[in-house]
């Protein structure tokens, strides 16, 4: 399976994965001035790695792959021994998705540095490309078990990896609510453990943690028809008819303004939908 990169990094993670999370957010404009300064810095010392390193850094997270291996290249040459290309090596290898060549890279920075963040989220992010969640997930546990304030999306990314790889859901379950333990039960957490326990038969578990969304929100509608769509999908017809009913009422108690937003106005829709499907079974 297939995974695509994601900007999930920790909060406390090193030089280049700050950079390269500012290059996945998009980052324009102000690179391009800093590429200019240090390549005039370059003419006036070209054989300065300092420079070097941060003109391939620069190079990389504004998209320029071949222009950082050029940079990276030179630098190599002059620091044979740094242990920091190959972590480097790692990251620009996994940009031009040469996933052979950025695992390699990133494992030997790995074995050297074993508390490293950037180097574990970097070959999670290596063996997603690669198609193999299974060591993804190896290595996403050991950011999380290192970040002293993880993004609540790591945990998501875990998840889904364990789940790509086939491990027990019982097991991925237990890694979300160790997420939501250490970030509180924020819904991205507790909707995929949700659906987790419909794949597993437990319907009033997986309501149960709707709910527990439900009760620190100050909107109810979505919630109350997401239960309902829980219900709905056991086969459980007069409780989902419940929910629709309750998130229905929700709805109609909110401000106009907020009634007719887009967002409402399809989620009416939705309710609608669902209570008139529900009405055409029972006329049968």
């Amino acid at each position: 399976m297939l995974f695509y990169l994601r900007p999930f990094w920790p909060r406390r993670l090193g030089w280049l994965a700050l950079l390269l999370w500012t290059w996945v957010a998009g980052a324009h404009g102000p690179w391009h001035e800093q590429i200019l300064l240090v390549t005039e810095k370059l003419a006036q010392k070209p054989r300065d790695p300092e420079l070097l390193a941060q003109r391939a850094e620069l190079f990389l997270a504004h998209g320029f792959v071949d222009e950082s291996r050029q940079d990276l290249v030179a630098l190599e040459t002059l620091q044979p021994g740094n242990l920091t290309n190959q972590l480097r090596r790692g990251w620009l290898e996994l940009k031009a998705r040469k996933t052979n060549a950025a695992i390699e890279q990133l494992t030997a920075w790995v074995k050297a540095r074993p508390e490293n963040l950037e180097g574990h989220f970097g070959l999670a992010q290596a063996y997603l490309l690669a198609g193999q969640p299974g060591a993804a997930e190896t290595h996403l546990s050991r950011v999380l078990a290192l970040s002293d304030e993880p993004r609540p999306e790591l945990f998501l990314e875990r998840a889904q990896a364990q789940v790509a790889a086939g491990l027990a859901l019982t097991n991925t379950l237990a890694g979300l609510d160790e997420g939501i333990a250490r970030l509180g039960p924020l819904p991205l957490l507790q909707k995929f453990a949700a659906d987790l326990e419909m794949k597993r038969g437990e319907v009033a578990a997986a309501v149960a943690r709707i709910q527990t969304i439900a009760a620190r929100s100050e909107r109810q509608e979505r919630w109350l028809f997401l239960q309902g769509e829980l219900f709905r999908q056991a086969g459980r017809t007069n409780d989902a008819c419940g929910r629709y009913l309750a998130a229905r009422s929700a709805w109609q108690a909110l401000p106009d303004k907020l009634r007719r937003s887009y967002v409402a106005t399809e989620l009416r829709q939705q309710i609608d939908a669902r209570l008139a499907e529900f009405t055409a079974a029972s006329d049968r």
